[in-house]
């Protein structure tokens, strides 16, 4: 057998392959499923989420009580009888509105950590789909060279057929032949990126590299007539990260509130119990009695330039969280320019080689191909014609894909999957 010939056989398995798993494809929302569930930088995202939930209670709870216990080394003589041990109990209490405040910059804080996961679960959603459309565009690309090698393969056996009876050229068989080594070298390089594609997503999946991957049988993507501006509304409103930075803007505000009232004194209240043995004297009143103490503390925030510097950190805080959302903003809102740009401009050829140029393509070799047998054209018309369709072919593939790809971060930007944006009359 042939080396080339192997290279066909290998593209015509791979088209069998491919249409064989379709039967049983999991959707691609079946996908994006499995890794939301198994992907382990998500899993990481959740689990701080659940920490900075877990995080309210501490804050919004006393501190902890102190309980101390004293043995004198001496005995403290009283007139009631000697003290030999000292049970104390002391529980802080912050200055009103702290515990509060903190509990309510903790929850900020852990909205902020949901709204990070809901980001990056947006995102994981979109690079499943970029990985899943690239793995189905080299699919589409093994089977339509392969179908063009086949083709060229037996192109060849009748090219020369005829040059061994005189009617064709050398050169023709020739030229038959280096336009089907061509292909071969285009379906060892396509088929070189199989495995590592399916490696690339089943990471995504939070599966193992090797595991088997099963795609849809054709790529379902609408025609699409977006609107910018709504596109523009809708990310302001509900893109995750920038949420996120807006309830850190709230957290830090809460912030500068409670440094504000560091300045003002914690307090402490507590007992003290004094045991005590039975007076030296006889018939003393309240021999053995053991007094109770009631005590208070009081914080004396006196630093003046330590809580200045508290407050100013905060603020400081606060403006960094304004400055970043704003930033955030900008950046949003011209990555959508670009993509909004990238997916009409697909969108746009999608619709040109599908409703256009496929068509002639294929009716131009139909022409031409009849020509060819009977004559009327030479075979360089001809080969030029199956090149013109086979380029067609694999860059409409290439358009929806792209198309396809450019639908999905725009859902990534707004952060909602099957987003209504078409314009609104």
């Amino acid at each position: 057998m042939k080396q080339g010939d192997r290279y066909i056989i290998c593209a015509v398995f791979w088209i069998m392959l491919y249409t064989a798993v379709l039967s049983a494809s999991a959707t691609l929302d079946d996908l994006v499923l499995t890794g939301a569930r198994n992907n382990l930088e998500l899993k990481s995202a959740f689990e701080n989420w659940k920490a900075k939930l877990e995080k309210i209670a501490q804050v919004r709870s006393l501190p902890d009580p102190q309980i101390t216990f004293a043995q004198f080394i001496q005995p403290i003589e009283t007139r009631v009888g000697p003290q030999r041990q000292r049970i104390g109990f002391m529980q802080q209490f912050p200055w009103f509105g702290k515990l509060k405040l903190k509990g309510d910059a903790a929850f900020e804080g852990a909205e902020s950590a949901r709204l990070q996961y809901e980001y990056l679960k947006s995102k994981l959603s979109f690079e499943i789909k970029r990985t899943y459309y690239d793995y189905y565009l080299l699919l589409r690309t093994l089977a339509i060279v392969g179908e063009h090698a086949g083709l060229y393969g037996y192109l060849e056996g009748v090219t020369a057929a005829r040059y061994r009876v005189g009617g064709a050229l050398l050169s023709d068989v020739i030229r038959v032949q280096l336009e089907k080594e061509l292909l071969e070298e285009r379906l060892r390089s396509a088929s070189s990126r199989v495995a590592p594609l399916i490696s690339q997503l089943n990471v995504l999946l939070g599966r193992s590299p090797g595991t088997a991957l099963q795609v849809e049988p054709r790529l379902e993507a609408e025609d699409v007539d977006v609107d910018y501006q709504l596109l523009a509304r809708e990310i302001l409103l509900r893109n995750p990260s920038l949420q996120a930075l807006g309830h850190e803007i709230a957290r830090e505000r809460l912030e500068v509130r409670l440094s504000k009232k560091y300045s003002f004194p914690d307090f402490s209240l507590g007992l003290d119990y004094f045991v005590t043995g039975d007076a030296v004297m006889p018939g003393v009143t309240g021999s053995g009695q053991d007094p109770i103490a009631v005590k208070i503390a009081v914080s004396v925030p006196i630093w003046s330039n330590k809580n200045k510097a508290v407050i100013q950190e905060a603020e400081a805080s606060h403006r960094m969280a304004l400055h970043q959302k704003t930033n955030r903003e900008n950046e949003l809102l011209a990555t959508l320019n670009s993509v909004y740009v990238s997916f009409t401009d697909a969108q746009r050829k999608k619709k040109l080689y599908r409703d256009s140029l496929l068509p002639k393509a294929r009716q131009a070799l139909a022409v031409t191909q009849t020509a060819f047998e009977t004559g009327k054209t030479d075979f360089l018309n001809y080969i030029d014609s199956l090149r013109t369709l086979l380029s067609i072919q694999l860059d409409y593939e290439k358009h929806s894909v792209d198309s396809a790809v450019q639908l999905a971060a725009l859902e990534m930007l707004t952060g909602v999957e099957g987003l209504d944006m078409r314009r609104r009359e």
